[in-house]
This record gives structure tokens, C-alpha cells and sequence, in this order.
């Protein structure tokens, strides 16, 4: 899924939705920092993306970050 992924992102990096589909593989995956880093990607380049937004905030919350988590829900 991650590789299948990275290649739509590389194919087209304006995409928002091939950002959040990445940092939903991440985070399944375990990796909460390369999940945020997309979902941030996600964001940047479509700021309407409730579902990036939600689960950026989520990850943020979980790092204790509450400040930067209400930033994003």
C-alpha cells in the first residue's frame, strides 16, 4: 500500500488525496512522523481536507502537542 502510494505521489504531487492515502499507510504501519508529514503535505496543498486535518490533529494530540493538535481539528 505505502509503495502504491508513493508512486501516485510521485506521479502527482499536487495531489492532496495521494498525500493523505500515504500518511493513512504510514500510520498503519507505525510511523506516526512520516503519517504527520504527509498528512501535512495533504493540507498544504488542499486546505479543505477535513479528513488530513482530523487526523494531523489526532497525531499531534498524541504527541502531547495540544497546542498544534487545535491547530488542525
Amino acid at each position: 500500500y505505502e509503495a502504491v502510494c508513493r508512486e501516485l505521489v510521485g506521479l502527482n504531487p499536487a495531489n492532496a488525496h495521494a498525500w493523505y492515502s500515504l500518511g493513512f499507510g504510514l500510520w498503519n504501519k507505525g510511523d506516526p512522523a512520516g503519517a504527520a508529514a504527509a498528512y501535512r503535505e495533504s493540507v498544504l496543498r488542499n486546505p479543505k481536507h477535513a479528513d488530513a486535518h482530523n487526523e494531523l490533529g489526532a497525531i499531534l494530540r498524541d504527541k502531547k502537542d495540544l497546542v498544534g493538535a487545535e491547530a488542525y481539528y
